[in-house]
């Protein structure tokens, strides 16, 4: 993508990294930040009133319990306080927060490691505690060096005021912590240069790093961590595919799709517009990705690690449609915006979005009349989206068992009416220590038995990019996908091919092949809890799954939610149908419509 800036002359004669003028000293700048933060932003200040410890036990629970939250919740707390209390004093001007800004300070800039219980195994002499005589970069390394460099960015004057030894202290850390090890080692991973698969670390570690070397490079080390920026995203667009699909899900777009164009949009600022890929078919794609998935309601296509619910992040992705010069987006955003000013998270971690978000709420006004497209196929992932003019969404996959935050789940699919969630996905819980090891398919979510596909002969699918789906085949109104291949142990399942006609509604059809008769089971994982009639299901609200209920056993189970993101997604439950095929053949065929 970068091929043709990846000289060190041309950059060190075309990129200039003036500053942004974010300094407290600029008022009128914070001022318009002001306007544009939503006001419950202000509300926020309990939540950070009491900055907890971060003992070396702590650290140690991970490896003892598997547990992420214990010690990441106290973790981000502390950062979000950091950009929290930035945004208050550079927005009050009165040196009310100054001094509790210095403490959090110290205390990160304190800590062994900046890098996770769960990441450091990146360093090979890390065990239950961090390696503290090797740094290592993982994504929230790299994310709290951009954060204290926006805090120093905005307040180093302050800081001199104070002190003399405050700014060298955090030059010195990110340095030591960000910089140099970037620049000096080439084996992490997630930079690609070993001819592996990236996935979201590649653009959100390299946006990070290029945010904290502006603050402390000069120009011509700044121009070699462009370049080197360059060349690890290369790896990362080589992996992205055309079609601008991401096959890691709605959230991690927002961590991987929108961190490519933060990129892009550093390479055209520092470049003076010279850098400019905006105009890149794959790029406009990749930008496009989300409002061509988007449901309504807040819920998004939810395929892979995502949950279904979870509101656009508007500022960021304004900021991008300027930047792309994308007006059909812009009217997204401000769509986005007139639905969620009052729900939209609010990134404490991200003070650039949060900026990005002033930033939209200051610039779009009015209330554009949006026409979501009515039919996407993505080819690189296999995933088809159906809108039909009675208000229902389809949305159904082929692909693989190998794909970035992986579920086995290959044919599946789920239904909305009226941005309404009926056949749904359930997307992934919050993360522990099976989440990312050979556990990873012990953990109910990941399994295909809980999506909306079928068992055969007992068997479920398994995970591995042998497990595939075969002879996908699109036309309009039209998806079909054959998923027999994604079966362990599948010797004996000749054919089993999944058709999506939405010519005339949504109408379903699995036409299989076995060389015995076996038991068939059709899974089905619901919001909400149908009724049985004689002719299918009938939800609340007059929502019908049509099927012939004499060929089958119904059996139901209510699966209680504990999780905070399925809570989010879905309240206290949900519900999985199984429907027992009456009779074992060898052969036959199964419809179904929605309606």
């Amino acid at each position: 993508m970068f091929e043709e800036f990846e000289d060190q002359k041309f950059l060190n004669e075309n990129l200039s990294f003036g500053k942004e003028c974010r300094e407290i000293e600029n008022r009128g700048f914070w001022e318009s930040v002001s306007k544009g933060i939503p006001k419950r932003f202000f509300d926020a200040e309990k939540e950070f009133s009491d900055i907890p410890r971060l003992t070396a036990s702590l650290y140690m629970d991970f490896a003892e319990t598997g547990n992420r939250v214990n010690f990441e919740r106290k973790y981000f707390l502390r950062r979000k306080a950091l950009v929290y209390f930035t945004f208050c004093e550079a927005i009050d001007n009165n040196g009310r927060y100054l001094g509790k800004i210095i403490d959090i300070l110290y205390e990160i800039l304190q800590e062994t490691s900046w890098v996770l219980p769960a990441h450091a195994p990146i360093s090979p002499n890390s065990d239950c505690l961090p390696d503290a005589n090797s740094e290592i970069i993982d994504l929230f390394a790299a994310e709290t060096g951009a954060q204290i460099s926006f805090v120093y960015e905005v307040l180093h004057n302050r800081f001199d005021a104070v002190s003399k030894n405050i700014s060298p202290y955090i030059i010195k850390n990110l340095r030591r912590r960000v910089i140099d090890c970037y620049l000096e080692r080439d084996d992490f991973f997630w930079l690609g240069f070993g001819g592996n698969r990236v996935n979201n670390w590649n653009p959100w570690i390299n946006s990070n790093v290029l945010r904290t070397a502006k603050a402390v490079c000069g120009h011509d080390e700044m121009c070699r961590v462009v370049l080197k920026a360059m060349k690890s995203l290369d790896r990362y667009a080589a992996c992205y595919p055309e079609d601008g699909a991401c096959d890691e899900g709605p959230m991690y777009w927002f961590k991987a799709g929108i961190c490519l164009m933060e990129c892009l949009d550093m390479f055209k600022e520092y470049s003076g517009g010279k850098i400019d890929l905006f105009g890149v078919p794959k790029v406009k794609n990749t930008l496009n990705f989300y409002s061509k998935i988007y449901v309504g309601g807040g819920r998004a296509v939810n395929f892979a690690d995502a949950p279904s619910k979870s509101v656009c992040e508007y500022g960021v992705l304004y900021h991008a449609a300027k930047s792309a010069g994308d007006r059909e987006l812009i009217n997204f955003c401000a769509d986005m915006k007139n639905r969620f000013y009052d729900s939209v998270e609010i990134p404490f971690a991200e003070p650039w979005r949060i900026i990005n978000l002033a930033e939209a709420n200051n610039e779009l006004h009015g209330a554009p009349k949006i026409k979501y497209p009515e039919e996407v196929y993505f080819e690189s992932t296999q995933v088809f989206v159906k809108r039909t003019d009675n208000g229902i969404l389809l949305a159904a996959k082929g692909g693989n068992n190998d794909e970035s935050h992986n579920h086995n789940d290959i044919g599946n699919f789920m239904v909305f009416k009226d941005c309404v969630p009926y056949v749904i996905d359930s997307g992934n819980m919050k993360y522990n220590r099976d989440t990312f090891s050979e556990r990873r398919y012990t953990i109910w979510t990941n399994r295909s038995e809980f999506h909306n596909l079928p068992e055969i002969g007992g068997k479920n699918q398994h995970e591995g990019a042998c497990y595939r789906a075969e002879n996908a085949v699109y036309k309009p109104g039209f998806f079909s996908v054959d998923i027999q291949n994604a079966y362990e142990d599948n010797e004996d399942i000749t054919l089993w091919r999944r058709s999506f006609d939405c010519s005339d509604g949504i109408a379903v059809c699995d036409r299989y092949e076995f060389k015995r008769a076996m038991p068939v089971t059709l899974n089905f994982l619901f919001a909400s809890k149908p009724e049985v009639t004689q002719d299918g299901l009938l939800f609340e609200g007059g929502f019908k799954m049509k099927i012939d209920i004499s060929l089958f056993n119904v059996r139901w189970e209510e699966i209680k939610l504990t999780d905070e993101l399925l809570l989010k997604s879905w309240g206290e439950s949900l519900f999985r149908f199984r429907f027992d095929k009456l009779a074992e053949d060898a052969a036959g065929t199964i419809e179904y419509s929605f309606c």
